[in-house]
């Protein structure tokens, strides 16, 4: 592990990043594409080493120039004002991709007296203000974010891209919820120096080629944020706090459940709290599982709040959060040497049918996801169970470089307040009040409520024609259909909801034997209750 360089100060420094998950670059994709191709801002310098500075000058619109590829964004979006400068978006997707698309007609060598521009090899690690850990060389392509558009962190840099990646059509990066959710401006730079052969001086084998270079860079910026967030606040008014920190231990998973003691170096002060809001109503009879109600219109929505600077927790300059190079979380079972950077958020689901998702790792979270002061949204959440965790290494300076991993750990679940089941005709699609009558029968709709138990208890007119006499009962899903002649009595059962409102019964009349519609307005409409659940 790294300890990052000591910072001089404790002031706080906003800055934003793009998380991917697990992203290897390039990525391959099968999906239908909806690519916008986006104008950016085209630099170029004649003479060697100026390390493309960028930020200080101006630069022409990309449209015309003779770049190096072109940029777009593979997703569906929707062009809005624009913000700060910058032209905005509305993700009406989960996430998109950014493409550069290139071939490799620039890459050859001009040695051979190739009078044309080529890609040449860059052996230094700068362009404009940001620093890389590797070369240039044949090219680079730096993506950044920024919460502000002021304040830039660099999430993903690959270097020699077009020696190693010669020719590129698909995306080289993904967004994810955290950032679209709460909005993010992105730059994504290429940079990279050509040249071209201008003569040859000297004779026989002193003879040297005479060579001009030029310095290139392209830099794309905008502004995208989820479509499904953009108008949309979660109501304060629930609000529920949830996890707490432990000592993690040092290099061991996270697996470490310690009380941190008075000598521990985050003894007496909170990095940050996790809440839950825009829920109707919780169930906390088991503290450690709480259950979040939702009915319609909630959106139940999980959020950070950052309380510390983490160049310099608690005040303290030699305290700081780490950039985890080789972190892996034992609970999850993730993959080892993850570079987890400063602090990963994981989150797991499990559906209905009781299905455990992938873990989803969002790496570098605290950097570049949250700020302090600073309310970060995660996700908004569905029915199911969620476990989540921020892993996270503190780095003392005091003296030799100390370290100590920490961990909120945390479950809760989401169930639907309502006990709503919805019959619909299966002839006209519509939908079916309670003592309703069908010739056509009838399909129920869940309305997503996954965890309900719902029952269908089939009656039929007796020999007599002055009764009922219970056929069948149907333990039932969604979208189930029942189309034969009969009286239907659909009752629902809602475990999570109030008392009040946790049971449902509908009745409906399948049909068109007029003896049975006779029975069922004369008797069954005017006493439901002689249709009974046992």
């Amino acid at each position: 592990m790294n300890c990052i360089k000591k910072m001089t100060n404790c002031f706080s420094v906003v800055l934003s990043a793009v998380i991917i998950i697990g992203m290897i670059f390039p990525i391959s994709t099968n999906a239908v594409s909806n690519v916008t191709p986006l104008e950016g801002l085209f630099y170029e310098w004649n003479s060697n080493g100026n390390k493309y500075p960028f930020s200080a000058a101006t630069g022409d619109s990309t449209s015309g120039r003779d770049t190096y590829g072109s940029f777009a964004i593979d997703g569906s979006i929707t062009e809005t004002t624009e913000n700060n400068g910058v032209k905005s978006f509305l993700v009406n997707d989960d996430n998109v991709s950014f493409k550069y698309m290139y071939t490799d007609s620039m890459i050859s060598d001009n040695d051979s007296g190739d009078v044309n521009w080529h890609i040449t090899d860059d052996n230094s690690k700068k362009v404009d203000d940001i620093s890389l850990e590797s070369k240039i060389k044949s090219g680079v392509i730096i993506i950044q974010t920024s919460l502000d558009g002021v304040n830039w962190i660099s999430d993903e840099v690959y270097t020699d891209v077009f020696e190693t990646t010669p020719i590129q059509t698909n995306p080289v990066y993904t967004t994810n919820s955290v950032q679209l959710m709460n909005g993010t401006y992105y730059r994504f730079i290429v940079a990279y120096k050509m040249r071209r052969l201008i003569g040859t001086t000297g004779v026989w084998v002193f003879r040297s080629s005479q060579y001009e270079y030029l310095e290139r860079a392209e830099v794309y910026e905008f502004y995208l944020k989820s479509e499904s967030s953009y108008n949309y606040t979660a109501s304060q008014n629930n609000r529920w706090s949830i996890g707490s920190v432990v000592n993690a231990g040092s290099h061991n998973g996270f697996d470490s459940t310690d009380v941190i003691s008075t000598n521990d170096p985050h003894y007496g002060w909170t990095l940050g709290r996790f809440f839950v809001r825009g829920y109707t109503d919780k169930n906390i009879d088991d503290p450690n599982n709480p259950i979040f109600l939702k009915t319609t219109n909630d959106r139940v929505e999980l959020f950070f709040s950052l309380e510390q600077d983490i160049n310099c927790l608690n005040g303290n300059a030699d305290l700081i959060i780490n950039d985890d190079r080789d972190g892996t979380d034992s609970y999850f079972q993730t993959d080892r040497n993850i570079d987890f950077e400063r602090g990963a958020l994981i989150v797991r689901h499990t559906n209905y049918e009781g299905v455990q998702g992938e873990p989803q790792i969002y790496t570098n979270f605290l950097e570049a996801n949250t700020r302090a002061g600073a309310n970060t949204r995660i996700a908004l959440f569905e029915e199911g169970d969620y476990e989540v965790a921020l892993d996270y290494e503190i780095c003392d300076q005091d003296g030799f470089d100390s370290y100590e991993n920490y961990r909120i750990f945390f479950k809760f679940s989401i169930r639907n307040g309502n006990t709503m089941v919805f019959p619909f005709d299966v002839g006209t699609r519509s939908e079916l009040r309670s003592m309703s009558i069908t010739p056509n029968g009838f399909y129920l709709d869940l309305a997503k409520s996954r965890y309900l138990h719902i029952t269908v208890k089939k009656f039929v007119l007796n020999d007599s024609g002055n009764g009922l006499d219970p056929r069948n009962s149907y333990p039932v899903s969604d979208q189930s259909v029942f189309d034969e002649e009969g009286i239907y009595l659909i009752y629902a059962v809602n475990d999570y909801a109030p008392q009040t409102s946790s049971r449902v019964r509908k009745i409906i009349c399948v049909g068109n034997n007029p003896a049975l519609i006779n029975y069922f307005n004369t008797n069954v409409v005017h006493n439901p209750s002689i249709l009974t659940e046992d």
